[in-house]
């Protein structure tokens, strides 16, 4: 089944970004895109594009994790249901854009995320907004700011994931 194989796929390139494996992650999603493009799935090219975007990021492929946030983001609005999709694709959007300084774009994903997530009672989304508003602060040279906002985040993480993410700038 092709939709399995892509969600393997996809599943593999988040779990080889996890694992700091950004070159496997990169190879991974690149194949579960081709499948769901393929077999015109797209929540799985909205999954994978929005998984992508994260590793590109960390890759210095700012302009591509973008352009994959952007289209996942697109795909998400099709789906209203899906949580998950909207604020990961936002997120991925965001890490972009505070690794190219641009802080404005930034702040504004990050408070989306935030406004997206206190509508919706979504604690990802919202522990992904502040982590970001301290991400931009910190990079704005806020860093007092910065450290709220991450603190913010970790006393609204629920899951190992999302709670880690919310230490990193503590790094």
């Amino acid at each position: 089944n092709n939709e399995v194989k892509g969600m393997f796929y996809a599943w593999a390139g988040f779990g080889s970004r996890i694992n700091d494996e950004h070159n496997s992650s990169y190879h991974f999603l690149q194949k579960a895109m081709r499948i769901g493009r393929e077999n015109e799935n797209k929540k799985l090219i909205g999954l994978a594009s929005a998984w992508i975007a994260w590793t590109c990021g960390e890759l210095g492929l700012l302009d591509e994790a973008i352009s994959h946030g952007r289209r996942a983001h697109k795909i998400a609005e099709k789906y209203k249901d899906d949580h998950y999709l909207h604020f990961k694709s936002l997120g991925g959007i965001a890490q972009a854009y505070i690794f190219k300084g641009e802080l404005q774009q930034s702040f504004s994903l990050a408070n989306a995320l935030l406004e997206y997530g206190n509508k919706h009672s979504n604690v990802r989304s919202i522990v992904l907004g502040n982590v970001f508003m301290g991400w931009s602060e910190f990079m704005a040279g806020k860093y007092m700011s910065a450290i709220d906002f991450c603190k913010n985040a970790m006393q609204h993480s629920v899951d190992p994931y999302y709670s880690m993410v919310s230490k990193l700038l503590f790094c």
